[in-house]
């Protein structure tokens, strides 16, 4: 994941009527771990930051998970990635339990969920082709 990626895809977010309505009563400071790189999800006032950290940075919230992982999931939708939601879930809904979830979900557990759609949402705008 590249700053430059992040900063379009936080731009098109904002300019989209759907993310705008998710996003604005939204506060909160996301890190996203793509592998070892970290970056910073700053949404508040309806506005949206997204950039890559220059170390560890105090956020509500984290999302980790391996760059593949995070690659497939921009490369989807797909059945096996269609949503952030699935791909963490995947293990837990699998009839044999054998289905492993390469994300994790870390920090403030409340505020992430109430925060999700509108996390989810402005996420979209990373995969290929919407932060266009």
């Amino acid at each position: 994941m590249d700053n430059q990626k992040l900063e379009a895809a936080a731009a098109a977010a904002e300019r989209d009527p759907e993310t705008q309505v998710a996003i604005e009563n939204a506060r909160f400071t996301a890190g996203l771990y793509f592998g070892k790189d970290l970056a910073v999800l700053d949404v508040r006032g309806g506005k949206v930051r997204c950039s890559l950290a220059k170390g560890e940075t105090k956020t509500d919230f984290q999302v980790k998970a391996p760059a593949s992982a995070w690659e497939e999931f921009c490369a989807g939708p797909t059945i096996e990635a269609n949503t952030l939601f699935g791909m963490a879930l995947q293990g837990h809904l699998s009839k044999t339990g054998k289905m492993k979830s390469e994300f994790e979900y870390a920090g403030d557990r409340t505020k992430l969920w109430a925060n999700f759609h509108a996390m989810s949402t402005i996420l979209e705008h990373i995969r290929d082709g919407r932060s266009a």
